[in-house]
């Protein structure tokens, strides 16, 4: 009687790395889709009768929807491109497990960045808004300068928009590379746990 083959890890493991590959793309696509955004000039144009106090609001106005529709963008893309990659979570649980169990010990801790990742990402932003306005605040309060004290910290504000996305680029460029590394492994039958 012929021994059933176990289910290959092949499928789930092409899955993982879809999944990782379009998170990863959606980052980068990001400053593209603003950058084309930014030539739209929704602001219609006012009357040359108009004052300088109307012109100088409905330039405020304006600035002030285009930077909210920036924000928006922003978070739709960066929050897509971390639901892709915990789309990518049940695959590449099921394409470990169906691996030898050397191969599921040396890439386990993949899936622990697809857990762990989202959050230091939050908690960067974080630190980083955080330590914006502690510097901002003692500096203001030790030289009672608040144009100096916000120079010197806008660097943190700038991290704090920077180094998130690129967290997220170095975890799903890890997490294409290793989902990769799973699919061409060769699984032994006699090695492969049942599913």
């Amino acid at each position: 009687m012929a021994v059933q083959a176990p289910p290959s890890h092949r499928g789930p493991a092409a899955l993982w790395i879809l999944f990782s590959a379009l998170a990863l793309v959606m980052i980068p696509l990001l400053p593209i889709i603003l950058f084309t955004f930014s030539f739209d000039d929704p602001a219609s144009p006012l009357p040359e009768s108009a004052g300088s106090v109307a012109i100088y609001a409905q330039q405020f106005d304006s600035l002030v929807e285009y930077l909210k529709s920036v924000a928006t963008l922003l978070i739709i893309g960066i929050v897509g491109a971390n639901l892709l990659a915990l789309f990518s979570f049940p695959f590449a649980y099921t394409a470990l497990k169906r691996c030898t169990r050397k191969v599921r010990q040396k890439n386990i801790h993949s899936l622990i960045y697809f857990v762990l990742g989202p959050i230091f990402v939050v908690l960067s932003f974080i630190v980083f808004v955080v330590l914006y306005l502690v510097v901002m605040n003692v500096l203001e309060a030790v030289t009672s300068n608040s144009e100096a004290a916000r120079n010197v910290a806008v660097p943190f504000l700038l991290a704090a928009f920077v180094i998130p996305p690129l967290l997220d680029i170095a975890r799903f460029v890890y997490l294409l590379f290793a989902g990769i590394r799973v699919y061409r492994t060769q699984s032994s039958p006699q090695e492969v746990e049942a599913p």
